[in-house]
């Protein structure tokens, strides 16, 4: 794990390094909006479909997603029930609590999960890793959550019919769709298109992890304080709730340290663009990943080490 991270550090750095001195004059975050544009509608896609046309077809395709349903429906409650009772005692508007709710409720299951995960376990954990976040995450963010951070942004929730579209319009999505009908139809794929799906592939974990980097820079917003119960129920919470609703589910052992430890992962960065979407304290959500990430290189090795990984 310490080995794992330490690489992940070393890419992080040069992500960090490149936003700093801008090579070629590329603005960092103009960088990491092209890097994750393409990712997640072209390398990401073909690395669902790679993973899924492999993968082994088991019950966990349901259990891992209802895992991940159930953990961010008690923690959007509990963050929702706490940020609301202590709104006068810490002077929160209804822009920080949103931002507060989303920060502390949704991970980056995929953008550091899969890199974690995959480093860990092995290619074949790939799937996990997509059941959790794209069957169930992603989902949840634009139905619970977009409506939550329509509540506290004053903003107008979307439809049903505009969340419908929005989800079905997410290309890994449909790779995972595509990949599990080839898998389940025992269709052959021509090695070429398979070697350039291998190819595609292969390039997601360091972008992802070098994205991370081009991410960081350093906020001061007025509550930066309350970051700290982000990070605890984030970081410590959240991986508790996933790894004791897993042992209820009788969930395998490789399965349940998975989905503890996509339970930890660090606050979504895809949670700014919905706190910028809905008018809530986006200064306050880049703070809340920043330090989460930078908390969570410390906490998942503890997490990995608690439950015996």
């Amino acid at each position: 794990m310490h080995q794992t991270i330490l690489s992940f550090f070393f890419i992080i750095a040069s992500g960090l390094i490149f936003r700093i001195l801008k090579p070629g004059g590329i603005e960092g975050e103009d960088l990491r909006r092209s890097i994750n544009t393409t990712v997640f509608n072209l390398f990401l896609p073909a690395l669902c479909v790679k993973v899924m046309v492999n993968a082994h077809l088991s019950f966990e395709a349901i259990t891992v997603p209802a895992n991940a349903y159930l953990t961010l429906s008690i923690l959007i409650l509990i963050s929702f029930i706490f940020f609301r009772m202590t709104k006068n005692i810490f002077h929160l508007d209804n822009k920080v609590i949103g931002a507060l709710i989303l920060t502390s409720t949704f991970g980056n299951t995929t953008y550091l999960g899969l890199p974690v995960i995959t480093g860990l376990y092995g290619e074949e954990s790939a799937k996990f890793v997509l059941y959790y976040d794209l069957l169930a995450t992603t989902p949840f963010l634009w139905t619970v959550g977009a409506r939550f951070a329509a509540h506290f942004g004053g903003e107008k929730s979307p439809g049903a019919y505009d969340t419908l579209k929005k989800l079905l319009t997410l290309p890994p999505l449909w790779g995972i769709i595509l990949g599990t009908l080839i898998n389940v139809l025992h269709l052959k794929l021509p090695f070429f298109i398979y070697k350039a799906l291998e190819l595609l592939g292969s390039v997601v974990v360091p972008l992802m992890i070098f994205s991370i980097g081009l991410s960081l820079s350093f906020v001061k917003p007025s509550h930066a304080f309350v970051i700290v119960f982000v990070c605890i129920f984030k970081l410590i919470l959240s991986p508790i709730i996933g790894f004791s609703l897993g042992n209820l589910m009788g969930l395998s052992k490789n399965t349940l340290n998975i989905i503890t430890l996509e339970a930890g992962m660090p606050s979504m960065v895809l949670s700014l663009l919905v706190a910028s979407v809905f008018k809530l304290d986006v200064t306050l959500t880049a703070f809340a990943i920043v330090i989460t990430t930078l908390m969570a290189f410390v906490s998942l090795p503890i997490i990995l080490q608690v439950i015996g990984g």
